[in-house]
């Protein structure tokens, strides 16, 4: 990879008068290329030796490559702004600031927030855990000592496609594409190169489902989506807001949840250790479950927009930088953990990392996953002794970091 030290604009668009140049270390290697997103932990390792900010030439953004300043960034919106959109494709920043909960800021996105996580809330997460239990205790049970199969289609992605696309209670019509339209989303998100854009027809099809189908006459009564249908008849809700929010059930509840359920699968079946720890102390389960997406975060990076003239790191950014926070890196950071590329749940602080993100934008929707893991797990550990895993598959996609085969045994 190439990069160097140089000199650079701020900001490109401001005017000669705020043209002020600062040393900043530049990594020209094109960021979103097939290799990074096929291996992108060297070039992280490579960036955090450059610096804690680092311009990313191909992207034209700045990223942050260190814990402490990802927490910096993170938790202070006023600053660094979600409306001007999110990810690290400038095409769909244009279009989905302010049209998602996540591109949002300040009031609205506080108001926003109190409708949307309303099914998600700590007490109404216990009214399924009876549905979950069930459906996690026959799925491990078929799976035991069944010979190989699937960890990924077969195993990760049963309690997000079984339960929560009905907890959600879209139309059976169209749930078996949910999984490819959220995938096809992220990886649009992820960046403006062939893959992105090859992706972005399938991320339209959600929306243009989604609009058509997400109405009182079609989803389930009582269902996540018709709850948001009427907080919209209450005056509570906006009515574009029911498919804004409902698409960002879809791709929050399967996709991301899925690639933690998966890592963390691999991890326990790489390290057998780790698996028999976790057998003798399911007191840690939440911590294996940090230590997982920590190690493999679902989403990589998310970006930012200064809303005045700051400085992070020692870089003097002008208003109207935007600033990329690479969950992958800043997660593995050797100042921050310990042995970082090491999967350990016995970390004392294996859930502070990044993953879910920080502060009010924090992912709203981690309790869920957490708890569809954690009930994964509680029904293993009486049934399965050993995890067997062979060589896996990682699908290559922008800004994310996803298994797409796992041949897994449950002994």
């Amino acid at each position: 990879m190439k990069c160097q030290a140089t000199e650079l604009p701020i900001v490109a668009q401001r005017s000669v008068s705020m043209a002020t140049k600062t040393a900043v270390p530049s990594f020209d290697a094109d960021f979103i290329s097939l290799e990074v997103a096929t291996d992108p932990y060297p070039v992280y390792t490579e960036l955090r030796g450059l610096g804690p900010v680092v311009w990313l030439e191909s992207l034209g953004m700045y990223a942050v490559t260190r814990d402490v300043l990802a927490r910096e960034v993170l938790s202070n919106p006023a600053i660094y702004s979600s409306a001007k959109g999110v990810s690290t494709n400038p095409g769909l920043n244009e279009q989905s600031g302010g049209a998602m909960l996540i591109t949002t800021d300040g009031a609205q996105h506080r108001e926003l927030r109190e409708v949307f996580r309303k099914p998600l809330r700590p007490k109404a997460l216990q009214e399924i855990t009876g549905r979950l239990t069930e459906e996690a205790t026959s799925l491990v049970d078929r799976l035991t000592g069944s010979g190989t199969f699937e960890g990924v289609n077969d195993f990760a992605c049963h309690l997000p496609l079984t339960i929560v696309s009905r907890l959600i209670g879209v139309p059976e019509e169209g749930r078996e594409h949910l999984l490819d339209w959220g995938t096809a989303f992220i990886e649009m998100a992820g960046g403006d190169n062939d893959r992105g854009r090859a992706a972005a027809p399938r991320a339209m099809e959600m929306i243009q489902w989604a609009t058509e189908n997400i109405t009182p006459e079609r989803v389930s009564k009582g269902g996540w989506a018709h709850q948001l249908i009427e907080a919209h008849e209450a005056g509570g809700l906006d009515q574009e807001w029911i498919v804004r929010l409902t698409i960002d059930y879809i791709i929050a509840g399967l996709d991301t949840t899925i690639s933690a359920t998966s890592s963390l699968l691999y991890q326990l079946g790489r390290h057998p250790e780790q698996w028999n720890l976790l057998r003798e102390n399911p007191g840690l389960i939440q911590s294996a479950i940090g230590e997982a997406v920590r190690l493999e975060s679902p989403l990589q990076a998310m970006s930012r927009v200064t809303t005045r003239d700051v400085e992070l790191g020692g870089v003097e950014l002008a208003e109207g930088s935007r600033v990329v926070v690479i969950f992958g890196c800043v997660n593995r950071d050797e100042e921050r953990w310990e042995r970082a590329d090491q999967f350990d749940i016995t970390r004392p602080d294996a859930t502070e990392h990044l993953a879910f993100g920080l502060g009010e934008h924090a992912c709203v929707g981690q309790g869920l996953a957490k708890h569809e893991i954690q009930t994964l797990l509680k029904a293993m550990i009486p049934t399965v002794s050993e995890i067997e895993v062979d060589e896996p598959a990682w699908h290559p996609l922008n800004g994310a970091r996803v298994l797409s085969s796992l041949p897994t045994r449950f002994n």
